[in-house]
């Protein structure tokens, strides 16, 4: 799914020592070493969690320790082992005893269950995102529409941006490994919401959405391109050339570009070759200028991407009127999505890794997936942070416009430990039911698929071990159908039409 997946094999082989070590990742190239990994025997759910990493947590818990309750038997959130990829908060109380639920009030919810609903609460504007000066820029904007939609910015055969992130999809695809359409063996993520996000990729290989956007343009399994093919594609046409130059200033002067060759671009891939080669033949300055020019794209194209944050759905609806104390807030929500709702912050636990406003904790889990047939070994999260780090475009590298700032300081601190392995970044579940097939390689066609897996959990990874978050709960077909009528009521109406197209 992306020019990463060229040296996956090799990243995969690396991964298991790199974890077993628990060392720090150099900034050296994700290729420098071969290796081997070896599938792993998970251990028992409720075997003690790996070590944990406290600067790949992303962001802290939306609700305070005391107000994540339990119901029944199974907490919410249990205090005693740490979700992946995170500390558990030193001074977590413990679960808050039962008959807490018992003084739940006329709605059926405890001051500890209003306080998760109300962490949900979506802004209605992604927060800002101080690596990109031009994230909210209109013009900026309104260039990476254009790009984002161009039918002819593409050497695969796709039609676009949008032929993978489909707006009728949710800006996502149906596209998966297991025998949906195949692109490599990811599942094509959502980009609705995307601005609210803190990682990106399944693995979380980029940590910004403008730094995301370089590897679809690049890849010789998407779209194909090259920085230096994409930006001679701007000079070349006057209306594209006009809106960048509107956004970013001028472009160099015939000369530079009569002096690059066709296409160019830093690849380590065996097949980008000669781009490669055609890449390092010229001058450091011209190199340098491209990059630049190339890291403005990106920046339009998450400016546009920032603006795909759909209405309210009617669970926020539901949201708005318990907040303000609304009588008849209950009736927001139709009974089964009410009673999938209570499952979800109560005792089938969803709401451990599925909360905050994207109803997702923006870490890495690994949710225990066995190896699909004919599939490779993906180590997810373990070799994606040796790729992050690396990457020019990365929040602390010379293109950001924030490169001390907080974005930046998570990489500091970045180890690929055991937890690492095998673990995926938890999706967001708003506008779930537009954007399947399900988990990051699309295994599962439907939501109740999904929901009996998670509930269950009877595969042994295929890496790693199975986070300590997930605890089997015994839903009934009743339940799990309770639970989709909850996601379905995340789907938000559709995006204004003015964003569904190329800009006129």
């Amino acid at each position: 799914m992306s020019a990463r997946r060229a040296n996956r094999a090799l990243l995969t082989g690396v991964a298991l020592a790199a974890c077993t070590s628990v060392a720090e990742p150099s900034g050296d190239a994700p290729d420098a070493a071969g290796g081997r990994v070896s599938d792993a025997v998970a251990p028992a759910p409720d075997a003690p969690a790996p070590p944990t990493n406290a600067p790949d947590a992303g962001p802290p818990p939306t609700a305070a320790p005391d107000a994540l309750a339990a119901d029944s038997a199974v907490p919410v959130r249990d205090a005693m082992a740490p979700e992946s990829g995170a500390d558990a908060a030193p001074d977590a109380a413990p679960d808050a005893a039962p008959a807490e639920r018992l003084d739940a009030g006329l709605d059926g919810f405890t001051a500890a269950d209003r306080a998760v609903l109300m962490a949900m609460r979506r802004p209605a504007s992604p927060p800002p995102d101080p690596t990109n000066r031009y994230a909210d820029d209109p013009a900026a904007a309104l260039l990476g529409q254009a790009l984002f939609y161009a039918a002819d910015l593409s050497n695969n055969g796709l039609a676009s941006c949008s032929g993978c992130h489909v707006p009728a999809h949710g800006f996502s695809s149906l596209l998966s490994y297991d025998a949906h359409g195949g692109l490599d063996f990811r599942s094509v993520p959502t980009l609705l919401d995307a601005g609210h996000r803190e990682w990106f990729f399944w693995d979380g290989g980029a940590d910004s959405q403008w730094a995301q956007a370089r590897t679809p343009l690049e890849s010789p399994h998407e779209l194909n391109h090259d920085r230096v093919r994409v930006l001679r594609y701007i000079f070349e046409r006057p209306v594209v050339r006009r809106a960048f130059e509107a956004a970013f200033g001028p472009l160099p002067e015939p000369a530079f570009w009569a002096r690059l060759p066709a296409r160019a671009r830093p690849s380590d891939a065996p097949e980008d070759a000669a781009l490669d080669t055609a890449w390092r033949s010229l001058a450091p300055a011209d190199r340098d200028t491209l990059d630049a020019l190339f890291a403005q794209v990106l920046k339009a194209l998450a400016a546009f991407g920032r603006r795909l944050s759909p209405g309210p759905a009617p669970f926020d609806v539901f949201l708005d009127a318990l907040a303000a104390g609304e009588p008849d807030a209950l009736e927001r929500l139709d009974p089964a999505a009410l009673r999938g709702l209570r499952l979800f912050i109560g005792p089938v636990g969803c709401v451990r890794c599925h909360e905050g406003p994207l109803l997702a904790d923006e870490r890495f889990h690994n949710v225990g997936l066995a190896r699909l047939e004919g599939a490779p070994l993906d180590a997810g999260r373990a070799t994606a942070i040796a790729e992050v780090l690396a990457d020019r475009f990365n929040a602390a590298g010379p293109h950001s416009d924030d490169p001390a700032g907080d974005r930046a300081a998570r990489l500091a601190g970045l180890v690929a430990g055991p937890e690492t392995l095998g673990a995926f970044r938890t999706p967001t579940l708003r506008n779930v039911a537009l954007t399947g097939p399900y988990l990051h390689d699309g295994r599962y066609e439907g939501l109740s698929d999904v929901i009996r897996y998670k509930t269950t959990l009877p595969d042994t990874p295929a890496l790693g071990v199975l986070d300590a978050a997930l605890v089997p709960y015994p839903a009934t077909d009743a339940e799990i159908d309770d639970l989709v009528a909850f996601l379905n009521a995340l789907t938000a109406p559709p995006l204004e039409a003015s964003l569904t197209g190329p800009p006129p």
